[in-house]
């Protein structure tokens, strides 16, 4: 009786590491397309301000 206690035990903690474990890697995942979402913005709007700026001739003030 005592070795099937003991096991369940065993299971109940390997469960709780393998959910750790996934939403650990799934939470670094989503961070990540966050981090690649942010930098795809950053690029997009760089690009965009980039030919913006080259229409306009005169320097923008306020830099």
């Amino acid at each position: 009786m005592a070795h099937s206690i003991r096991m369940k035990v065993i299971l109940q903690i390997a469960c709780v590491f393998i959910n750790k474990y996934i939403s650990y890697w799934s939470g670094i995942y989503a961070y990540k397309l966050l981090i690649m979402r942010q930098i795809l913005v950053s690029i997009l709007f760089a690009m965009r301000n980039k030919e913006e700026n080259l229409h306009i001739t005169s320097p923008p003030t306020g830099l």
